[in-house]
């Protein structure tokens, strides 16, 4: 389980604006061995659907490039912690690049 790995999570019942249901996730957390040594990790979760694709706060994720099987939109602005336990098969690894992305964006959403 290592920084740009995309798993399969079960989110459960969604609860207002928060993810729900089974989805990928792409884990965003650094790979060092301290926090390896963590029972979490720190992920973003995925969708398929999209629409905002191109609003601040997501990126979008071709799946040419993502080797995910439908263009998607990484929920930068959703980030949680979950225990790895919660993860189940692992289905790609995104490129270094959309990984940059990602990270784009979560310094829009985590600074002034």
């Amino acid at each position: 389980m290592t920084r740009g790995d995309i798993y399969m999570l079960d989110f459960g019942i969604p609860f207002g604006s928060e993810p729900g249901r089974r989805r990928p996730i792409v884990i965003i957390q650094a790979d060092k061995e301290n926090l390896d040594n963590l029972n979490t990790k720190v992920v973003v979760p995925l969708t398929s659907n999209t629409i905002n694709a191109e609003l601040r706060g997501n990126v979008f994720l071709p799946k040419k490039e993502s080797g995910l099987s439908k263009d998607s939109v990484a929920l930068v602005h959703q980030i949680i912690v979950v225990d790895k336990i919660r993860l189940e098969e692992k289905i790609a690894k995104l490129p270094k690049n959309l990984l940059s992305k990602i990270e784009e964006e979560i310094d829009y959403v985590t600074k002034e």
